[in-house]
């Protein structure tokens, strides 16, 4: 596997908060920002099977499923949201 230092997100992600950093927008904000990837995108520097480490939480947080119902009473559409880990 190839160093994920020198992963084309991470260091655009060293980038950004090292940005954030000199503007004092991590105080403002709360230090906190994300980067959605896909899998392709990390599997060279990551193994994405691997489960690193599992925190027990206390509450239970299964996935979240969501259903809309259209007008037409046959009509049903679920959205899947899923957890990336």
């Amino acid at each position: 596997m190839k160093d994920v230092l020198s992963a084309p997100f991470m260091v655009e992600m060293i980038r950004t908060t090292t940005n954030m950093y000199a503007h004092g927008w991590d105080e403002r904000n709360g230090g906190n920002i994300s980067l959605l990837l896909d899998k392709s995108e990390a599997e060279e520097y990551l193994d994405t099977e691997k489960v690193l480490r599992t925190y027990e939480t206390g509450f239970s947080a299964p996935s979240r499923v969501s259903i809309f119902w259209s007008p037409a009473p046959a009509s049903i559409s679920k959205t899947y949201s899923t957890r990336r880990t």
